[in-house]
């Protein structure tokens, strides 16, 4: 479903929030979670698609060398234009959630995929943006 003007000025500012325990398992409902908000959002298929590629490597990621105590929040926000993704990793057990091997990555498979991205290694945060073509 394409929104109309009217559900677009209704949504923009929208924001989204989901806390998942961070474990691998549950990347699926963060990935499905953006593919929806996308689809209804007017994304194309294969924005559809890059989205939620860039969204499951933000968990890989976070989560670095697997399974930690905690949680995985993102929050997706609707922008006029597109889509705003940020998820932040908050663990219990004071590990680095950004790891080396895992930022290459993440900048490899999705830094052509989102419009703008911001790596905040200090904090575990990853920031994407996607606007609508």
């Amino acid at each position: 479903m394409t929104p109309t003007s009217s559900d677009e000025r209704d949504r923009a500012g929208d924001i989204i929030t989901l806390s998942l325990p961070a474990e691998t398992p549950y990347a699926r409902i963060a990935r499905i979670g953006a593919a929806s908000l996308a689809f209804r959002w007017g994304f194309g298929q294969r924005q559809v698609a890059d989205l939620r590629l860039a969204v499951d490597e933000a968990v890989i990621l976070l989560l670095g060398d697997g399974d930690h105590p905690g949680q995985i929040s993102i929050e997706y926000r609707l922008l006029s234009d597109g889509m705003e993704i940020e998820a932040a990793a908050e663990f219990g057990d004071g590990d680095d959630p950004l790891l080396a091997d895992e930022i290459d990555r993440f900048v490899t498979l999705v830094g052509e995929l989102v419009s703008e991205y911001e790596l905040m290694a200090e904090t575990g945060r990853v920031r994407m943006v996607f606007e609508k073509v």
